[in-house]
């Protein structure tokens, strides 16, 4: 997983273009949306179950405590309230 953001990373940060106005240097958007939040979390359906349990096992990962990113652990936190936003709204 950590391979994988970092190849993104510099991927993103070799073919620098107009499009990087709408996102950070390090390629997330600045207004997460549903598809970049699935794409951090790795989800494909949107289950309270699925998206609490790839939660857990990216945070662990990416965690601050255990050396990881404290930005990545935000995005993280951020994609998980996405998509649990959506899984209410779509719920309700």
């Amino acid at each position: 997983m950590l391979t994988t953001i970092n190849k993104i990373i510099s991927s993103v940060l070799t073919k620098i273009t107009p499009s990087i106005l709408k996102t950070n240097l390090l390629g997330f958007k600045q207004v997460m949306d549903i598809k970049e939040a699935k794409s951090i979390l790795e989800v494909k359906g949107v289950s309270k179950e699925e998206i609490d349990r790839r939660y857990k096992e990216v945070l662990f990962i990416n965690h601050p405590d255990r050396k990881g990113s404290p930005y990545l652990a935000a995005k993280i936190n951020e994609a998980r309230r996405v998509l649990e936003g959506m899984v209410e709204w779509y719920n309700t």
